[in-house]
């Protein structure tokens, strides 16, 4: 996988991301076609997936700053 121009925010970096990421994405919808799923099934299954896992990285983004500031005190 191709990695980011450089660190932190520049213009097309989300553009760039998903460049890096299609070769996979695509590989991953091919899997999951030939294992009997139909590619809409598939798409909606890797958007679900992805807002799960974003929800969960955020949940625990929210945790680790909350016992932060408790144990601060």
């Amino acid at each position: 996988m191709k990695s980011p121009r450089h660190v932190g925010k520049y213009p097309d970096r989300e553009r760039d991301l998903q460049a890096a990421l299609e070769d996979g994405f695509t590989a991953l919808i091919v899997l999951a076609e030939k294992a009997g799923w139909p590619p809409l099934e598939a798409y909606q299954a890797v958007i679900a997936l992805a807002e799960a896992h974003a929800c969960a990285d955020m949940s625990d983004e929210v945790m680790q700053t909350f016992f932060r500031g408790t144990t601060a005190r």
